[in-house]
């Protein structure tokens, strides 16, 4: 049986002192309804994770014991998903999936034929919606590096922020446009 997994930001992770508070305690005692004595996994996002047994429980804070900690090492291959925001809620789905199949970064492009337009305030709730999607989509498949999801930009910005490719470096784009060149 796979056990359940929660998530500790890592300027609140302390090896002797783990905790769940707020929404994380709430979702651990309310939600999935454990209780002192159960066994949980918990993660920092940044590659730390510990098997740790629930000490005691309230609606707002869960103490917990470690009982062994691991940390995963990034790829060496890190890739970066830039992918032009389709309406709707589709983009849930792609950083979901983009998460699951071990995207380092995604890169939410705005591009000509993009039919969606935010304005800035728009455009950082956007993100931080799907920054928790990626959170998510780690407590559900395992993974300890929570992807960064950048702020929605165009093409032309996301490619300069990328800067020049370095040695080794392979950046590869996907059209299916026919007129799209090699």
């Amino acid at each position: 049986m796979s056990r359940h997994r929660f998530f500790i930001p890592p300027d609140r992770w302390n090896a002797e002192d783990l905790r769940l508070e707020g929404e994380e305690a709430h979702h651990c005692t309310q939600v999935v309804r454990c209780r002192p004595g159960d066994r949980v996994t918990v993660f920092d996002g940044s590659g730390t994770e510990a098997n740790v047994e629930i000490v005691t429980t309230t609606d707002q804070l869960v103490t917990l014991r470690p009982l062994g900690m691991s940390r995963s090492v990034p790829l060496r291959s890190q890739l970066v998903l830039g992918q032009a925001v389709p309406k709707g809620k589709n983009m849930d789905l792609i950083v979901q999936k983009a998460v699951e199949l071990g995207a380092s970064a995604l890169m939410p492009l705005l591009s000509d034929r993009t039919v969606v337009r935010l304005d800035a305030d728009e455009a950082g709730k956007r993100r931080d919606k799907w920054q928790r999607n990626a959170l998510e989509a780690c407590k559900q498949c395992g993974r300890n590096l929570v992807p960064d999801i950048a702020v929605p930009q165009t093409v032309t910005k996301a490619l300069g922020a990328l800067g020049r490719p370095g040695p080794g470096e392979l950046r590869l784009i996907a059209a299916i446009s026919p007129e799209t060149l090699p």
